[in-house]
């Protein structure tokens, strides 16, 4: 009898645990949930760098996400990638009305208010891959630039600046095209000047000399060696930029991620993020747009196996985190990614991210 009576409770226990683990694979069977805050608590903070991927940028549901997972770290340093106004201005409430993002600047402010040092990557006054090559001209006569090659430097408001030592034919190439400039714009001085291959940017009452714009592979190089300059290697960092510049591989371009994975090792974590569906800002950022993944076509296909709350084929793992819920579950399932072109890409687990946050609903930023 007591022999029976074990087997029949270790079928029973067999039962119950079996059907345990099957909740834990579900998306919404969870009976104890873990917070967003105590899993980053408990497993990131041995990290030195944690990289934070943007499927797209300005989502004021991402932003809070980014926050949250800041808070629950003790952070010495922020880097962030922005193009379209400077660290300085969003503290000031000086940036161009017409890049001006509400939500976007809340982030900021909010962890510049928490005493952690906010660093701007690559801060281009235009939209695209720009950035600012030498050198400060305060007039048509007087160039001033750095006796070096390449130098990076911070000014009192933590934005990232890079040098560029122009040629003595470039000096005397720019000059000429100053004193052109000069003579057409009179007293008034726009932001923003194209002349001839050149871009002038207006920046307290100064001008910046684009000498060029950049691609990928370069901008990402330079990001690199910001953060490398004005990283403490004792103190906690955050990287906030494109899944695109983070991925951790090197299949796509030079990119950030993988330059910070070589030189950080096991001292980095990269986390991703991607999204099902919900409203993100168009290219000119001006307007929001609806967006469904399972709507997507790619190569001539659209994705119906991506259906909401369907992921059976996916890989694994990620942190399945909802807005609407004070609390995010740990999943055993993955979710796929995109650039931020909306191609979507193949995402391996340790081959891209050490791990990617899926977000079914987001919410643009407002402007």
């Amino acid at each position: 009898m007591n022999k029976i009576a074990r087997f029949l409770f270790g079928l029973l226990f067999l039962f119950v645990s079996c059907k345990h683990s099957k909740d834990l694979s579900s998306p919404h069977n969870y009976s104890k949930p873990p917070l967003l805050e105590e899993f980053v608590y408990d497993s990131l903070s041995q990290y030195n760098i944690i990289t934070i991927g943007e499927a797209v940028h300005f989502n004021k549901t991402m932003y809070d996400l980014q926050l949250r997972i800041i808070d629950s770290l003790k952070v010495s340093n922020v880097f962030i990638e922005n193009s379209y106004f400077t660290i300085k201005e969003i503290l000031s409430d000086t940036s161009d009305t017409k890049y001006h993002f509400k939500d976007y600047s809340s982030l900021v402010r909010a962890i510049h208010n928490k005493g952690v040092n906010v660093i701007g990557m690559n801060p281009g006054y235009l939209k695209g891959n720009v950035l600012k090559f030498a050198s400060i001209l305060k007039s048509a006569d007087t160039v001033l630039y750095e006796n070096l090659n390449e130098i990076f430097r911070l000014d009192s408001f933590n934005e990232a600046y890079y040098w560029y030592r122009m040629s003595d034919s470039e000096l005397t190439q720019l000059k000429l095209r100053l004193d052109t400039l000069g003579k057409r714009i009179s007293s008034r001085i726009p932001d923003f000047i194209f002349d001839e291959g050149c871009y002038f940017i207006k920046k307290d009452l100064e001008y910046v000399y684009l000498k060029r714009t950049i691609g990928d592979k370069e901008r990402d190089s330079i990001m690199f060696r910001i953060i490398m300059d004005h990283n403490n290697s004792n103190k906690k960092s955050v990287v906030l930029a494109h899944n695109f510049h983070l991925t951790l591989n090197n299949n796509y371009k030079s990119n950030l991620g993988h330059f910070l994975k070589s030189k950080f090792g096991n001292r980095m974590f990269s986390i991703g993020t991607d999204f099902y569906s919900g409203s993100y800002l168009t290219n000119n950022n001006y307007h929001s747009k609806e967006y469904e993944f399972s709507q997507v076509e790619f190569n001539g296909l659209k994705h119906s196996i991506w259906r909401k709350n369907d992921w059976t084929n996916l890989k694994q793992p990620f942190y399945y985190y909802s807005k609407d819920l004070p609390n995010s579950n740990y999943k055993t399932k993955w979710a796929g990614g995109m650039d931020y072109k909306k191609l979507i890409l193949s995402i391996n687990y340790r081959t891209d991210f050490d791990l990617i946050i899926f977000i079914p609903t987001v919410e643009a930023g407002k402007l």
